[in-house]
């Protein structure tokens, strides 16, 4: 491998692991979100 597939594969490698953690991020965040929204405290305020 030359130098410019091993700069391209550390790229790609980079990039899905940027990915990966703003997903693990975004699914973190949702999960706090619908604790909050289908909480039994709030349930009990509907009625």
């Amino acid at each position: 491998m030359d130098t410019k597939t091993i700069q391209i594969l550390i790229a790609m490698v980079v990039y899905m692991a940027v990915v990966i953690a703003i997903g693990i991020y975004f699914a973190k965040k949702q999960t706090k979100t619908l604790k909050v929204i289908f909480s039994e405290a709030d349930l009990s305020d509907l009625g």
